[in-house]
């Protein structure tokens, strides 16, 4: 009897042992099958093929696989192992790893749908027929039904497409017109240097820490690096944190490389990525967010993590890992260099690189541009409360329109004002599914939570009260472009933000619309200060620089300092000199005085002392657990067991434990969270000595345990 150990696709810890049908073929291991599970069917992987069953595990209770989806093994050896790697620090259970990492292959899945089939097929894929018959309600209801319907479907497929009896439409990604042709750019002295250490790795594990300022060219090193590998019949992979940057960087490497240029992102539609699963040996740049990391390029030569500090290559559902972190393990297994690059680089990497772990490439002057300006300071608190646009700023904008330059207004609030108040009795309309206000959106008239997205009309009276006269407490980016619409009305401004830019096309439209010039000014989040090189900005307003920076967070001084240095950045970066005006109640902070242009390694140096001493991360390694549940006290009692269950190994592990505890946010989605900390000083023992304590662990009825090792976000 030939039996599998498969994975399944669900968040359990269990391997399940199947029968292995004879007719479909020999088992492999690394190859996705369907089987049964419970009163239904799920997909799984197959992680070895055996002839012994378990112990314990009686024959007659051993169900048969349904069906394969793969001819061979989703990833090699290699692959193999870092996920394996992967799940052991991120304490996941198997089959959810897999799921996560392999849903590029449900792509390749939906070529059922996509298939046109010739004449004379070989009755051996007769059932096929019925796949394609079937096709057409497929499409409408959005699932690949062919594959239910059909015994054996994939399978039989996926011998069609390798014979070339069948064959697969392809589509063509969204992008960027073609740009005219980039020639490569002269280097100065620091960038050949940079390149030079990089290409002097060859094929070997090699960690680089690309520090310059904004504007200071790391993408042309990142380009020629490219180019040199690419000469030797060889793969880059280009990880960026946003899909808002994809379109810049697609126009930028198929300008320099022509049509081997692929993307993957969340935005694009099953056939997009199938697209791009079937020419992943043919692609020579490929450009993605987090889970392009996943995507098994066969000839992978280096790495690029793109503004590696951010806040986005840290995943904040299911399995909570850091891409960026994820990437250096991939290099390591795969044996290739990795350049992280950044104008701001986070602590943890800037920490290595001080330590001899990461070698510290530096670019500390801007590219035929003019040197970045000094913020000037503008104090809020004299001008009143209600104040949007201080005087000095608005000024500085009229004249920066006057001479046909462009402007740029940053306020990381979308909405039209945070709250809404009645001017009778005080009341604030809050969600009710969460501790949080819900926002105004005065041209939808609806008032949002932007945590769970619960939202409702505008109300005409008080709920609490009864009065009529509400009141909008505060701004949003709404706010901003309805006053800049007012009081410049010969101009065009946009937002750019998640309310305004909700599609791939709408967001490369903006993108375009104001490197044409017909855009003078956008107003945006943090969407807007990443990476975008917009040389006819002459001005960048901060409208509030206090939001982010009072956060009950460690990290919330870096974070903060790291954006308003980032969209200074999109600052003058052309051919005339450019001016930062911030705004703020709090004129004496400490953060405030560290943006001065240059100090960047000083920053980072101080901050990287405060850390040690506190004994926070990145010296320290974090576990964090969140226990929520509809009911207050189950999730606190889920959580105190759990912490008793620590404490008595806390002093063994040598490591200390904070809580239980009320999260910041305490409600979230209709659903009370407590949380505990687990901090380990030494980083020798978290996170792999928690994971026999977790594994099949019952916390009660309704009570759900999040997980996060390196947690970024202690909200």
């Amino acid at each position: 009897m030939m039996l599998v150990n498969v994975a399944v696709f669900a968040p359990l810890h269990d391997v399940y042992t199947y029968r292995w049908p004879g007719h479909l073929g020999e088992p492999v291991a690394g190859i996705r099958v369907r089987v049964p599970l419970g009163r239904g069917t799920r997909l799984g992987l197959v992680l070895s093929v055996t002839d012994s069953l378990p112990p314990g595990l009686d024959k007659e209770r051993v169900h048969d696989v349904i069906d394969r989806l793969d001819r061979v093994s989703c990833y090699d050896e290699r692959r193999t192992r870092w996920l394996e790697r992967f799940r052991r620090y991120y304490l996941a259970p198997e089959g959810e790893v897999w799921e996560m990492a392999l849903a590029w292959a449900q792509a390749r899945d939906a070529a059922l749908l996509e298939c046109s089939r010739p004449e004379g097929l070989p009755e051996r894929f007769a059932p096929l027929g019925a796949a394609w018959r079937g096709r057409r309600r497929a499409l409408k209801r959005e699932t690949v039904i062919a594959r239910a319907a059909v015994p054996h479907a994939n399978w039989l497929l996926d011998q069609a497409l390798q014979l070339g009896l069948v064959k697969v439409r392809e589509a063509v990604p969204v992008m960027e017109d073609r740009a005219m042709e980039d020639a490569p750019h002269a280097l100065t002295d620091r960038q050949a240097e940079a390149l030079q250490a990089i290409m002097a790795a060859g094929e070997a594990f090699a960690p680089f820490l690309l520090f310059g300022c904004t504007g200071s060219g790391k993408t042309e090193v990142y380009l020629q690096a490219a180019s040199r590998w690419i000469e030797q019949g060889r793969q880059v992979l280009v990880l960026v944190p946003e899909i808002g940057l994809t379109p810049m960087w697609l126009q930028r490497v198929r300008s320099r490389f022509g049509g081997g240029v692929g993307v993957w992102h969340s935005g694009l539609s099953q056939r997009e990525k199938w697209s791009m699963v079937s020419r992943l040996g043919d692609i020579d740049v490929l450009i993605g967010t987090r889970s392009a990391l996943f995507l098994p390029l066969p000839r992978l030569a280096m790495i690029v993590v793109d503004e590696e500090h951010d806040a986005s290559f840290k995943q904040q559902e299911g399995i909570r890992y850091s891409a960026r972190d994820a990437a250096v393990l991939l290099a390591q297994e795969l044996k290739v260099p990795i350049v992280l690059g950044s104008a701001t680089p986070s602590l943890e990497s800037w920490r290595l690189a001080r330590e001899g772990h990461y070698r510290l490439l530096e670019l500390p002057e801007r590219i035929a541009a003019p040197v970045p300006p000094e913020p000037e300071i503008i104090d809020l608190k004299s001008l009143g409360r209600d104040v949007l646009i201080s005087p000095p700023l608005a000024e500085a904008m009229q004249k920066t329109l006057a001479r046909g330059e462009q402007l740029i207004l940053f306020l990381n609030r979308r909405g039209f004002a945070p709250a809404l108040q009645c001017c009778s009795c005080g009341h604030i309309a809050e969600c009710p599914h969460c501790s949080m206000r819900l926002t105004l959106h005065r041209r939808a008239s609806r008032l949002r939570c932007h945590f769970c997205n619960y939202a409702r009309k505008v109300a005409p009276a008080c709920e609490a009260c009864g009065e009529s006269e509400l009141l909008p407490l505060g701004e949003g980016t709404e706010r901003i472009e309805e006053w800049l619409t007012e009081k410049f009305p010969e101009h065009r401004f946009a937002r750019f933000d998640r309310d305004s830019v909700r599609s791939m096309a709408a967001l490369q439209e903006v993108l375009r619309a104001f490197s044409d010039g017909r855009i003078h000014g956008l107003v945006g989040t943090q969407m807007l200060v990443k990476g975008h090189h917009f040389p006819n900005v002459t001005l960048v307003g901060v409208l509030n620089a206090d939001l982010g920076m009072g956060l009950p967070d460690f990290r919330a001084g870096e974070r903060w300092w790291q954006q308003m240095i980032q969209v200074m950045g999109r600052c003058g970066r052309g051919e005339h000199a450019g001016r930062v005006l911030i705004q703020t109640r709090m004129p004496d902070s400490v953060w405030l005085k560290r943006l001065a242009p240059g100090t960047e390694p000083v920053v980072l140096d101080e901050e990287l002392q405060l850390r040690g001493a506190l004994g926070f991360p990145p010296y320290a390694r974090w576990v964090r657990l969140v226990f929520s549940s509809r009911r207050h006290e189950s999730a606190w009692k889920a959580a105190e067991h759990m912490a008793g269950i620590l404490r008595q190994q806390a002093q063994r592990w040598n490591v200390d434990l904070v809580g239980p505890m009320n999260c910041p946010i305490e409600r979230l989605a209709g659903r009370f969270r407590v949380e505990l900390v687990v901090r380990d000083a030494h980083r020798r023992s978290l996170p792999w000595k928690l994971a026999p304590l977790l594994v099949r662990r019952a916390f009660g009825p309704g009570v759900r345990v999040q997980l996060d090792v390196d947690p970024y976000d202690l909200m």
